[in-house]
């Protein structure tokens, strides 16, 4: 059963929803488009839009919803949306292997890092020949995609704010962007392809951020992203080069508090320890073992660290293995 707060009928009119005739296949979305009848100065930052979800168990969940200007990627109009889907748990089994190559020396400039798969800078034909290769050539079944990126892999930039990657409002989304980013993952799931999304890139200054663009960033990419099963996020890459451990707390606890699906979440640290193991925030590790590493040469002692173990391993071949054990 899907409720509105009672305050916002005033200003939207919902205009789908699931009735009791309707099905949602088991590992797709299910979304519910609303229409305002007044226009906030801001929608991103003048409204909150939620709804409570009640499991058939009786468990009630807050979901997040998010402006969608036009509907079609276009950053005027009336168009609020809430998305849905299955939830599922995660049950005792073997490990689960997820593979991808991040680095392609051969590719052209433009294409050799999967992490610059969102980026205004790349056209469709660069981003479908890096899936081609990531599914047909190294067989891959995970991608690491940035959300944000300023200054890594040559400045490849991935800005998903309104404006450029010098020059942005940290208030706004730019919605045409954000539309191509959901379309990529909707076409990663056909392909069977897990999307790691990162929200922030090193190398870009992004710890320096308030905490409100970071947590308004953060909210509004798990609201329309999340919902697609296919998805698994890092907070940022090498943690250390900017940010503090209070930070990263700070910042996947608030991620935990909008995850209504239970998404994997992690933080990725440079070579050495994972620094948060144990923690209740932290489902993965995100480690560096170091670029001429083997997964074999992962320590025995990582694998008994996580709520949800997995292990992220750079290896020589600059491939990146997320070694899963359910709980």
């Amino acid at each position: 059963m899907i409720s509105i707060p009672p305050a916002l009928p005033v200003w939207l009119t919902v205009m789908a929803l699931l009735t009791a005739s309707e099905t949602v296949p088991k590992w797709e979305v299910f979304e519910v488009t609303l229409h305002a009848t007044s226009s906030p100065e801001n929608p991103f930052t003048d409204i909150t839009l939620t709804a409570t979800v009640t499991k058939p168990d009786g468990e009630k969940v807050t979901i997040d919803g998010f402006y969608d200007g036009d509907g079609k990627g276009g950053q005027s109009g009336d168009i609020w949306k809430l998305r849905f889907c299955h939830f599922f748990r995660y049950a005792d089994g073997g490990y689960v292997y997820l593979m991808g190559n991040f680095l392609d020396d051969t590719a052209p400039p433009k294409e050799r890092y999967s992490h610059t798969l969102l980026s205004e800078e790349i056209t469709e034909d660069n981003r479908q020949h890096m899936i081609d290769r990531a599914r047909k050539l190294y067989k891959a079944n995970k991608i690491n995609i940035y959300i944000a990126n300023k200054g890594d892999y040559g400045g490849i930039s991935t800005t998903p704010w309104l404006g450029t990657a010098e020059r942005n409002d940290k208030t706004r989304f730019d919605l045409a962007r954000w539309r191509m980013y959901e379309r990529i993952i909707r076409q990663l799931k056909e392909e069977g392809i897990i999307a790691e999304l990162w929200f922030f890139a090193d190398d870009s200054g992004f710890g320096k951020l308030s905490r409100a663009d970071r947590e308004r960033l953060i909210r509004y990419g798990m609201a329309r992203l999340s919902a697609y099963p296919n998805t698994m996020f890092v907070l940022c890459l090498e943690w250390q080069e900017g940010w503090s451990k209070e930070q990263v707390a700070s910042d996947i606890t608030f991620a935990q508090k909008h995850n209504p699906w239970h998404r994997l979440w992690s933080v990725h640290g440079v070579t050495g320890n994972f620094a948060f193991p144990n923690q209740p925030w932290i489902d993965f590790m995100a480690t560096q073992p170091g670029n001429d590493a083997e997964p074999k040469t992962v320590p025995p002692t990582w694998i008994s660290y996580c709520r949800r173990t997995i292990s992220f391993v750079n290896t020589s071949r600059a491939r990146s293995l997320i070694c899963i054990r359910p709980i």
